[in-house]
C-alpha cells in the first residue's frame, strides 16, 4: 500500500466517521458544519504536491463566513463558490486559519503518513484538533464571541482511538 493510499484509507475508515460523529456534513476533502447562526463553518483537508508513493503529507483549514459577507463578495465577484472550501474564506469575505495558526506555538502543522501503523495516530491527533481546537473557533466566530486562545500544541493528549 502506497503512502497516498494509507492517507485515502485513513480519511475513509477513520476521519470522516469521525467528523460525521462530531457533526461536520460533506464528503472529503470538504466540509461544513451546520451551526444555529447560519453562518458557513468550513474546513477542507490539503496534501501536499510532494506526495511520493513513501511519504504523504497534509494540513487542514478552517474558515468561517457569514451569509451577508458570502453574498456582497459574490456580487463583485461572481466567480465566488456559494460554498467554498475553506481556504477560499478570507477571499470569500470572511475568516480562514491553518490549523497550525491555532496552535501555540503557531507554526504550520502537517501530518506525514508513510505506512498503516502511522494512520491510527495521525487520526486521533486530527480529530482531536477538530473538535478541541477548530470547532471552539468556528463556534465562538459564528455566536459573534471572541475566539479561544491558542491550544498548547504539546503533549497533546491522544487518547484511544476507540473514542472516534
Amino acid at each position: 500500500m502506497n503512502a497516498k493510499d494509507v492517507r485515502l484509507e485513513m480519511m475513509r475508515s477513520t476521519v470522516v466517521p469521525g467528523l460525521r460523529t462530531l457533526g461536520w456534513r460533506g464528503s472529503a476533502p470538504h466540509f461544513h458544519l451546520p451551526v444555529a447562526s447560519g453562518d458557513l463553518a468550513l474546513l477542507s483537508f490539503q496534501t501536499t504536491m510532494h506526495t511520493s508513493p513513501t511519504a504523504t503529507m497534509f494540513t487542514f483549514e478552517i474558515a468561517h463566513v457569514t451569509p451577508e459577507r458570502l453574498a456582497e463578495r459574490r456580487a463583485q465577484d461572481p466567480s465566488v463558490p456559494a460554498r467554498p472550501p475553506a481556504w477560499f474564506g478570507q477571499w470569500a469575505g470572511g475568516w480562514s486559519s491553518r490549523i497550525g495558526a491555532l496552535l501555540d506555538p503557531g507554526l504550520d502543522r502537517w501530518w506525514v503518513l508513510r505506512h498503516p501503523e502511522d494512520a491510527p495516530a495521525v487520526a486521533a491527533e486530527v480529530l482531536l484538533l477538530v473538535r478541541d481546537v477548530a470547532m471552539p473557533h468556528l463556534l465562538a466566530r459564528s455566536a459573534g464571541s471572541p475566539p479561544p486562545p491558542p491550544y498548547p500544541l504539546d503533549p497533546i493528549p491522544l487518547g484511544d482511538l476507540a473514542d472516534w
